[in-house]
């Protein structure tokens, strides 16, 4: 079909050609199907395909080393979330004697200021009988005579 001094948009023509008569008439069966060589570029191209499918894309050295930072990110968080101290289970028991503890000191702190109230006015009247009045009384008599 094609010759060797065609130009590029002639094999490209050619290679379409040939495609359009393999696939094309799909009811003729295997009867109706003439193999033919195909032209030199494209069995060229289509034995390219499996080859440059196998071989790996050259990793840059920029990828390289994100590939490792990742890498000691990931290692260095998962060593920070194994030695973080993990919260104690929490004691009902131990938070209701705690609430408990509370409570009785807030009623001692009430009583403690109660006597306390009560300490100073006796001591008050005690001392306004023992000293003030019979000073007031020796006073007066005093000032009257």
């Amino acid at each position: 079909m094609s010759t060797n001094t065609t130009s590029q948009p002639n094999k490209a023509i050619d290679e379409q050609a040939l495609i359009d008569r393999i696939f094309m008439d799909e009811s003729a069966g295997e009867e109706g199907f003439d193999l033919v060589d195909p032209p030199a570029s494209l069995q060229a191209k289509l034995y390219a395909i499996p080859q440059a499918s196998k071989q790996p894309a050259p990793l840059s050295r920029a990828t390289i080393s994100r590939w490792f930072g990742a890498a000691a990110l990931v290692a260095s968080v998962v060593i920070a979330l194994l030695l973080s101290p993990q919260p104690a289970p929490v004691n009902q028991e131990a938070l209701q004697a705690q609430k408990d503890f509370e409570l009785a000191l807030h009623y001692l702190n009430k009583a403690n200021k109660k006597a306390a109230s009560s300490v100073t006015s006796t001591i008050n009247t005690e001392l306004e009988r023992s000293t003030v009045n019979p000073i007031v009384k020796t006073l007066t008599n005093l000032s009257s005579s």
